[in-house]
């Protein structure tokens, strides 16, 4: 009953957030989001978007909403900011990396000897693969380079290069694990990182 009533709740929200005037939308909640590449099959995706170098991943982006609901960015929304003088795509990548001050990810795997070879991004905003997009962070994190997956809409892990053969066949299994058992598939597979953008 009361998942019902959430459900309910979050449904009326996202129609009260659809009727908002671009001008009442709050820019510093946009955020980049991946999803599925089909949903932009049929051409009329409401709003900006593109394909990434990764096959089945494409990119696009989301204003966080009350009640834990999002919504799309539309051609309307992408004028006004325009005309309002907004880089809404830095603005975008700006309110991320302020998002993910304290929260860059949510669980660590490590060797014995406590070496860090992978983590993954499980935030409870559900945009755990956008912040694959801080690549300085990780490169940091992991300045041998590293590898990427997207298993799931809420789910991304990044992993080291010079993981072993052992490490990675656990990180694979996770991974096909979250896409084929996930309640939001996105991608199969580990990744360059750099196939995370645009064609």
């Amino acid at each position: 009953m009361a998942e019902e009533l959430k459900s309910e709740e979050q449904f009326d929200q996202l129609v009260e957030s659809i009727k908002t005037p671009p001008s009442a939308l709050p820019a510093d909640q946009l955020l980049p989001i991946f999803v599925p590449a089909d949903f932009f099959e049929l051409d009329n995706w409401p709003g900006p978007y593109h394909l990434c170098k990764a096959s089945g991943l494409g990119q696009t982006w989301v204003i966080l909403q009350p009640k834990e609901t999002m919504l799309y960015l539309n051609w309307a929304i992408q004028e006004y900011w325009e005309s309002q003088g907004f880089d809404w795509v830095q603005l975008a990548k700006d309110n991320l990396a302020r998002l993910s001050e304290k929260n860059q990810y949510t669980h660590e795997f490590r060797r014995d000897d406590g070496q860090l070879y992978a983590v993954a991004l499980m935030q409870d905003d559900a945009l755990g693969p956008s912040r694959l997009l801080l690549g300085d962070y990780f490169s940091g994190l992991f300045p041998q380079g590293y590898d990427v997956a997207l298993p799931e809409m809420s789910c991304g892990i990044v992993i080291a290069k010079d993981i072993t053969k052992k490490e990675r066949e656990k990180i694979a299994d996770i991974v096909d694990h979250c896409y084929h058992n996930g309640t939001r598939p996105l991608i199969p597979g580990i990744h360059e990182a750099t196939d995370i953008y645009s064609q």
